[in-house]
């Protein structure tokens, strides 16, 4: 927060770009790049960063190092902008494609990091996708549609799954109040606790 737009550009232009994913595959080194993307001043400096990691992003999955993905969502919740930017690069991440064949992948590709090929439903649910899932829940309702079409197809099982996850939980109530659900589509999600509380 203490550089200007002008500096952050200057950093990033003379000494990262070309070597963020350098940056983001090192154990330590990855985190100077996420508060990078949180620095970014404007929506043009926020696209630049997101359009040179974006191809990379499913390889960061495989090495555990998707803290930026989480920072991103941050930046489009906090500036209001730049939601369709990060969600296209979400569907690219997990090999998904924006049809509606595959718009419903996209929520379970999350929760547990797996892209379409890899998909594992009984795979345990990953801490950091569901971190990300968090934040999508704060996007507005038209641009979280997929993600909440998602949820909806799930079971009652698979949401009670979900609900008695630590991570998952958090999840679930993130869609609850975060504003991408329709109050319509609450409901369904509701309905599905009545007589399962005490689970």
């Amino acid at each position: 927060d203490l550089l200007s737009s002008t500096q952050i550009q200057s950093l990033y232009s003379n000494l990262i770009r070309g070597n963020s994913v350098s940056f983001l595959e090192h154990p330590r080194a990855n985190y100077p790049m996420q508060h990078l993307v949180s620095a970014c001043k404007n929506i043009g400096q926020f696209t630049i960063i997101l359009d040179e990691i974006t191809p990379f992003l499913p390889e960061l999955i495989s090495r555990r190092r998707f803290g930026v993905m989480i920072k991103f969502a941050e930046w489009a919740v906090q500036n209001q902008a730049g939601y369709e930017l990060v969600l296209t690069a979400a569907f690219k991440t997990f090999h998904l494609e924006k049809t509606n064949e595959d718009r419903v992948f996209l929520f379970p590709a999350i929760i547990r990091l797996q892209t379409k090929n890899t998909m594992d439903s009984t795979a345990p649910l990953n801490p950091q996708g569901c971190a990300l899932l968090c934040q999508f829940a704060r996007f507005p309702e038209s641009n979280a549609k997929a993600l909440v079409d998602g949820i909806l197809r799930l079971s009652e099982q698979d949401i009670l799954t979900l609900a008695r996850n630590p991570s998952g939980s958090r999840v679930i109530e993130a869609f609850l109040v975060g504003g991408a659900m329709s109050p319509k589509a609450v409901q369904r999600i509701g309905r599905h606790f009545k007589g399962n509380l005490a689970q």
